[in-house]
């Protein structure tokens, strides 16, 4: 009984054990690198009445020796549910302590000061932890909304591009849910303030347009959140669009409708969600319609200012 049951499971499992001793040995390393690594940075560089907010607090709270808010919640009960850029604004945390994403790159508040990054990350929560330090001090630049996007920008090589569509005309959305407004820092200098409505379903439109030339359409995003496209003109489904991923909360990218969809000077565009793993609703925080200048010129359509985005949701340039 004693071989049966103690002996031949190491005999028969040699490969299982090796395998679990191993991982248990990577994630030992991870933690030793990344939470205690932060922690003695924590312990040897900041002041001790710093006030830190951690996503992962277990070591840095035992070894980095300052007063600790617990992101999670699990040791900082008034934190439970609440985002936490929120929390720590609300706290005048001195020091953020999170696994890199999108949303804490974005933060107007903040600036990183130290960085630990792991090239097997078997347990934790991203391959990358950063410190952020917190300024509330900061002044907050506002840019328009509607600064103008240039090749760089869009990551484009079509040569002089201008915004030739009006406001859009009978907007429709299917499956919205809230209506949401984000204040973040982009790739632009300054802070964009802005509004949107997420959908499960799809949004529709109805554009200027110029029959025969390429329909250019670009438009503002959460970057998190940016998934999967079924694109439409006119009822005839054109292609699908994948938005591209992004380093900061809000993502810009653009989408080309071949000049044999366009067939009339005003266009119907319908934009679906496509469910994919992870990314099953989208949102739409501002949309730009362009062709080429040359096109824009011989047709002798208007470009119309919309103003700022603060006072028109969701609306297209």
């Amino acid at each position: 009984m004693f071989v049966a049951a103690v002996i031949l499971p190491f005999v028969a499992l040699t490969g299982d054990w090796q395998r679990l001793s191993d991982d248990y040995s990577w994630n030992s390393k991870n933690v030793h690198d990344v939470d205690v690594g932060m922690a003695l940075w924590i312990e040897e560089n900041l002041p001790a009445d710093a006030r830190i907010g951690v996503g992962d607090a277990g070591a840095m709270r035992f070894f980095g020796n300052r007063y600790t808010y617990d992101l999670v919640g699990l040791n900082s009960s008034e934190a439970i549910g609440r985002p936490y850029l929120e929390f720590a604004e609300s706290k005048k945390i001195d020091y953020l302590f999170v696994f890199r994403d999108i949303y804490v790159e974005s933060w107007q508040f903040a600036e990183p000061v130290h960085t630990i990054q792991v090239d097997r990350n078997t347990i934790l929560g991203g391959a990358q932890m950063r410190a952020y330090e917190a300024d509330y001090d900061t002044a907050i630049i506002f840019a328009e909304s509607t600064i103008s996007l240039d090749d760089d920008l869009l990551k484009r090589d079509v040569g002089v591009i201008a915004k030739y569509s009006e406001a859009a005309h009978a907007y429709k959305l299917e499956d919205g849910g809230a209506v949401v407004e984000r204040q973040f820092r982009t790739v632009f200098t300054g802070t964009i303030r802005d509004e949107a409505t997420t959908f499960s379903g799809s949004e529709q439109f109805t554009v200027n347009s110029i029959p025969g030339e390429i329909l250019v359409v670009a438009k503002r995003y959460d970057a998190a959140l940016r998934g999967l496209l079924r694109v439409f003109a006119d009822g005839v489904e054109v292609d699908e669009w994948e938005l591209s991923d992004q380093d900061f909360f809000f993502g810009l990218d653009s989408f080309d409708i071949p000049a044999s969809f366009i067939t009339n000077d005003k266009a119907t565009l319908k934009f679906e969600v496509i469910p994919t793993s992870g990314h099953d609703t989208g949102n739409s925080f501002m949309w730009w319609i362009m062709a080429d200048s040359s096109a824009v010129e011989e047709s002798g359509i208007d470009v119309i200012d919309l103003g700022s985005a603060e006072e028109n949701p969701n609306q297209v340039e």
